[in-house]
């Protein structure tokens, strides 16, 4: 068998292994129920975005990752340590934030104790 026969078999493999655009649509594939490409990678820039976000904030304000003093003020009361009860309302302050890729740290962190002020009626001293 010659090299250009290898190949173009090769290539007749891996077209053939490709969905074809009928199949494939924005949302998802039409035989299942999974999500498109394009909203997975949105999820995941959102929880990396997120993640970052809770890290800073709770490196800059000084509060303590294994604490539960936030996970009923700032989670749902399933979250297991103030880590996840900061992620938690960072996600949510992100998804219901209308300039998603506008939203700087001071933004955020200065909502943050807005809410912390808000729900504890504590002040805060810097």
């Amino acid at each position: 068998m010659k090299t250009s026969d290898v190949r173009s078999t090769v290539h007749f493999v891996r077209a053939a292994a490709l969905p074809s655009s009928t199949r494939l649509s924005r949302l998802g594939c039409s035989k299942c129920s999974c999500k498109s490409l394009e909203a997975q990678l949105a999820q995941r820039q959102l929880r990396r975005r997120a993640g970052n976000l809770a890290i800073t904030l709770m490196t800059v304000l000084h509060i303590e990752p294994t604490g539960r003093l936030l996970v009923s003020v700032c989670g749902t009361g399933k979250e297991t340590d103030n880590a996840e009860a900061v992620l938690h309302w960072i996600c949510q302050y992100i998804k219901s934030s209308t300039n998603i890729g506008e939203n700087s740290f001071h933004e955020v962190k200065n909502a943050f104790l807005r809410f912390l002020i808000s729900a504890t009626g504590q002040e805060y001293v810097e």
